[in-house]
């Protein structure tokens, strides 16, 4: 066994003790028969991962922002090495709906161990 392949199954572990199971949405960019791009939503098939909200810079999880509504709420996922989310992709867990922000894959010695990323929750009750 590697080590990398402990890291991964640490990282499903990790997940396993809160998943998510989530579809993604996906825009992404076609060609238009009469010339042009245009967009079109594809449905990234089910995946498992762990969603939880976390504080940037210290801050507690509810931060108020001057000018802001309410609390706004920072997310954080954590998914499997062969997860396919990308940044702009949107998916509904636990009754609300998220857009990932950012991703990164995190490796050790240039192997994929795990993909992060930052997410945002969007829609009228976003943040409460």
């Amino acid at each position: 066994m590697s080590i990398v392949d402990d890291l991964r199954r640490r990282t499903l572990r990790i997940i396993e003790a809160d998943p998510v199971q989530v579809t993604i949405t996906r825009r992404v960019k076609v060609s238009r028969p009469a010339g042009g791009i245009g967009t079109q939503e594809v449905t990234l098939g089910p995946q498992t991962v762990r969603l939880y909200a976390y504080a940037r810079r210290g801050a507690p999880a509810n931060v108020v922002q001057p000018g802001a509504v309410g609390p706004i709420r920072v997310w954080g996922l954590v998914a499997g090495h062969t997860a396919d989310v990308a940044p702009g992709d949107e998916f509904e867990a636990r009754g609300r709906k998220f857009r990932v922000l950012t991703t990164r894959q995190e490796t050790f010695r240039g192997e994929a161990v795990s993909i992060s990323a930052d997410v945002e929750e969007v829609g009228p009750d976003a943040g409460v």
